[in-house]
């Protein structure tokens, strides 16, 4: 245990010291990992009440909110990848999105306990999407109720890419590589599609958005596609990859990431009505019953 490398960490300074950790990959990712938080873990030092139970919310956290990019044209043709655009539908989805922070999140005190009308001014709300036209539709009407149109967009957040398979339906695919869906289904998460990605790429490339994410003051909305949002939402409080990519991410769904005090992620999920009710006129109700 001597020769153990170790790290030591001063909230109070807003300091670390890192100890016999050269030639350590481990630890040098790791030390790497605590200054990027060090900002963070000072103002939960400061501003944070030291009474208080493990499940209450840290105060200081602001949430982060994720969707899914409303029904493309590829979704209707069950292809892969590409940079299609929203169906009619697709552009319902992304303006109830936005009706939802409209209604649910702009103008609500109770968003997050350090809210004022100071916070509003200076520091506000984000929304990131990706480079694909699908997502940077959907987060258009959101950006209008929330950033006055402002929209951050990011590569890093695009959909993985299936290579050789890219714009292919999966029936193409099946008929086409027969091979690839085996392999897919055998390791879903390591397999990476010909002169494409894997889960485990994507979840590499991510690492920076993550980093952001977790530091980041403003309140962020993130409009993401499927692989994206089950490689992220398994860092706040979703299920592991390994589970995650057999399951969907439904569209018309908002899922919000909060703490305890523990700094664990506590992960809602909120549906919104469904497309067929609106479209039929009927009134459906959502999940969500307020904050």
């Amino acid at each position: 245990m001597e020769d153990c490398g170790y790290v030591s960490v001063s909230l109070a300074a807003k300091a670390l010291r890192a100890s016999r950790c050269r030639g350590s990959v481990v630890c040098s990712r790791f030390t790497s990992f605590l200054t990027s938080l060090m900002p963070t873990l000072h103002q939960i030092y400061v501003y944070e009440p030291l009474d208080g139970k493990p499940d209450d919310t840290l105060s200081f956290f602001t949430p982060i909110f994720f969707t899914r990019h409303g029904q493309s044209e590829y979704n209707l043709e069950d292809r892969l990848g590409g940079d299609p655009d929203l169906t009619d539908s697709g552009r319902l989805d992304a303006a109830e999105i936005a009706s939802f922070f409209r209604s649910e999140v702009l103008h609500n005190p109770s968003l997050f306990m350090r809210r004022t009308a100071k916070w509003d001014e200076t520091v506000g709300f984000e929304v990131w999407c990706s480079q694909l036209r699908r997502t940077r539709h959907t987060a258009e009407p959101s950006s209008v109720v929330l950033t006055q149109g402002q929209i951050r967009s990011f590569k890093s957040l695009n959909e993985i890419h299936a290579g050789i398979c890219e714009d292919m339906t999966n029936e193409e695919v099946k008929q086409i590589y027969p091979h690839i869906q085996s392999f897919r289904h055998t390791d879903k998460v390591g397999f990476r599609y010909p002169n494409g990605e894997s889960y485990q790429d994507l979840a590499r490339r991510l690492n920076p958005i993550l980093l952001e994410l977790v530091n980041s003051k403003p309140c962020v909305l993130v409009v993401a596609h499927q692989a994206v949002l089950r490689t992220l939402l398994s860092y706040f409080g979703g299920p592991p990859v390994e589970k995650a990519v057999h399951s969907s991410c439904p569209q018309r769904t908002i899922w919000v990431c909060t703490y305890n005090r523990l700094g664990e992620p506590r992960l809602a999920e909120i549906s919104l009505p469904p497309r067929r009710s609106r479209e039929s006129g009927g009134k459906s109700e959502g999940a969500w019953t307020g904050w």
